[in-house]
């Protein structure tokens, strides 16, 4: 940690609770958290989440949704492939929202 900014690296505490930290930096990271209160909670409050997660079910989606997204997905690669879709006419958006679809 920076001694001029000891929060500066705040960011590493995540990868440091999942242990993903390069030997050489976890050490400065546990370090500087023997003598910092606002990181170890930050750190406690991480742990904490992550063991909340860890109890929760993994549920499959089911199918239908999957295919559901996969249509909505191919709609809107051609939609996209076909380009912008033309601008109405200043009198047919006027008309639309009275008339409900367009003319």
């Amino acid at each position: 940690m920076k001694p001029q900014n000891p929060h500066a690296q705040e960011d590493r505490l995540l990868d440091f609770a999942y242990g993903e930290l390069p030997v050489p930096e976890a050490r400065l990271v546990e370090a500087h958290l023997e003598s910092c209160a606002r990181c170890t909670q930050a750190l406690d409050d991480i742990r904490g989440v992550r063991a909340t997660m860890s109890q929760l079910s993994v549920e499959p989606a089911p199918d239908a949704g999957l295919e559901s997204l996969m249509a909505y997905a191919q709609q809107a690669a051609r939609r996209a492939a076909a380009g912008p879709a033309p601008k109405p006419s200043r009198w047919r958006r006027w008309l639309l929202p009275v008339v409900g679809r367009p003319p």
